[in-house]
């Protein structure tokens, strides 16, 4: 289990949250004040000194799911000052993977709560989770690891496709 991960599902255990997680409750609880904006498409959520600020123009699913990316980065990143660009070097890469995992790990069930709680599906889990329905998988990250393309220009999060409200 990547240290992401495992960092996402010990936050979940210390906030004592249930699913499916209210992710304010969780940046409360963490000290952060969220910010709803009108960011461009591109742009999923970002960091500020004192929370995170959200693209308000993205479906409610991906919403959650970038609030706890950027907690993600709060928590395993604290220091972090890369800025967004069109291009990111391997480091920024890795700090996204990261929070995609942290993110996964805050909001998913393990695979053995799965599959305790019956859900065996991409659907069951993502319904239960509150996540889009193509981020959540059996196995994942744990035993089969993240689904990331080999060479991206991109975040990960863009290559998934992020939604936005229609």
């Amino acid at each position: 289990m990547s240290r992401a991960l495992s960092a996402g599902r010990t936050l979940r255990d210390q906030l004592q949250v249930t699913h499916p997680i209210d992710m304010e409750v969780v940046a409360e609880k963490c000290g952060l004040k969220l910010l709803y904006l009108d960011l461009p498409d591109q742009i999923h959520e970002i960091q500020y000194r004192s929370g995170i600020g959200v693209n308000r123009n993205m479906d409610d699913l991906w919403i959650r799911w970038g609030i706890a990316h950027g907690v993600g980065h709060k928590v395993l990143h604290p220091a972090l000052r890369i800025q967004f660009r069109a291009t990111h070097d391997q480091l920024c890469k890795s700090y996204e993977y990261e929070a995609e995992d942290f993110a996964y790990g805050l909001l998913v069930p393990s695979t053995d709560d799965c599959r305790e709680l019956g859900l065996l599906t991409r659907a069951a889990i993502a319904k239960y989770a509150g996540v889009p329905e193509h981020i959540a998988r059996l196995g994942y990250p744990e035993e089969t690891g993240p689904s990331r393309p080999e060479e991206s220009d991109g975040y990960w999060m863009y290559e998934v496709g992020w939604g936005t409200k229609e």
